[in-house]
């Protein structure tokens, strides 16, 4: 069943068809280790070497860079939270536990040892490396093999970076299909073609893509992932992932986006906290947040404008963002009832984006940036 919303009327909002010969052929076509590497900045971090052209910090903080690739005292300047690595410890499969305690909740990413292969992984390995596990629907695992398979990890970094003053949190400035039902949502997940960025008439262009559990109202818990597009600000860089717990601010991963190439998120809810898996340009970023905070009443696939310093910012002209894969409680979110949004100004009068256009094959859509220009 599908419901239509000219203007969200909660908190979220998000999904479009792209067709299944387009998504797999043109996509995974293109997709891998050896996809356009040059237009992105390396995956693994430098934590040490500030940029080149810092000459002091204010002037860096009002411009966009990884967080992972200043000083700390740029960081410290521009208001980027850093929770430094706590421990690492062995894992019974051969990989290394890395444990963070970020603000009071405690972060983990386990890396699994030299030579392991997610291909010829038991369920019980790519468990233990919180990696999604493998499917049983042909069409799924021709990503998966894409997205999991053959990916390799991104190296843990030193610490977390928190970023000040942004949130991927306001229905208002949302587009795409959130999905509901009698049922809780425990799992969500969505692969999509990164865009490229074409010509504005606005200033602080800004757009995130991502996938995520619950906030069907106002106040209620969300858990999300993705990348983001723009700008950008200090500590995310442009096409950088991150992943969000609200009400806590977004955390950076040194993981990029590569526009062209197939990019995936998925949000898996453990019981006790919440599995982030993202993917990009052939590598990988899985992390284990713990959290008392769970709502499962939707799984959200969404194109957001987001919000800076309590102001919607104005939208990237991203052109046509093509979605496959999107999966809830890992079935084709056309299995459930699903509600979509088209973002507009505040007060309704044009679009930002258009309509999304109708699911194919239940889990195949598109959003079309529509007019970049937010009016509150």
């Amino acid at each position: 069943m599908l419901i239509e919303h000219a203007r969200p009327a909660r908190l979220k909002p998000y999904r479009q068809l792209a067709s299944l010969s387009f998504f797999l052929a043109g996509l995974l076509a293109t997709a891998g280790p050896s996809a356009a590497a040059t237009t992105a900045p390396p995956a693994t971090p430098a934590t040490t070497a500030p940029p080149a052209a810092a000459a002091t910090a204010p002037t860096i903080c009002s411009t966009s860079f990884d967080a992972y690739s200043v000083s700390s005292s740029v960081l410290s300047e521009c208001g980027v939270q850093t929770y430094p690595l706590q421990a690492t410890s062995a894992l019974p499969g051969g990989g290394v536990l890395y444990t963070y305690n970020v603000a009071g909740t405690t972060v983990t990413v386990a890396k699994p040892p030299t030579g392991f292969s997610a291909m010829t992984a038991t369920a019980a390995q790519l468990s233990e490396y919180n990696l999604p596990a493998r499917p049983s629907d042909l069409t799924q695992l021709s990503l998966w093999d894409t997205t999991v398979g053959n990916a390799k990890p991104v190296s843990p970094p030193p610490f977390i970076a928190v970023l000040p003053n942004v949130k991927f949190a306001n229905s208002l400035n949302w587009g795409g299909y959130v999905t509901t039902s009698n049922v809780n949502f425990y799992q969500a997940e969505m692969d999509w073609v990164e865009p490229s960025a074409g010509g504005s008439s606005c200033s602080g262009d800004e757009s995130s893509f991502w996938t995520g559990l619950g906030g069907n109202y106002q106040g209620a818990p969300l858990a999300q992932a993705g990348s983001q597009m723009g700008e950008g600000w200090a500590g995310l860089a442009n096409h950088q992932m991150w992943w969000e717990i609200l009400p806590a601010g977004p955390k950076a991963v040194p993981l990029y986006a590569v526009p062209g190439t197939l990019s995936e998120s998925e949000v898996t809810y453990t019981g006790s906290g919440f599995n982030f898996y993202l993917f990009a340009n052939g590598q990988y970023w899985s992390s284990n947040e713990s959290s008392a905070s769970y709502d499962g009443s939707t799984a959200d696939f969404i194109v957001e404008a987001p919000t800076y310093n309590g102001q919607i910012t104005n939208l990237t002209n991203f052109g046509t963002l093509s979605v496959g894969g999107a999966l809830a409680n890992y079935n084709p979110i056309g299995s459930y009832t699903d509600i979509s949004y088209t973002m507009t100004d505040s007060d309704n009068d044009y679009q930002r984006t258009l309509p999304p256009s109708p699911l194919s094959n239940g889990q195949y859509f598109t959003v079309t940036q529509h007019s970049c220009q937010y009016v509150s």
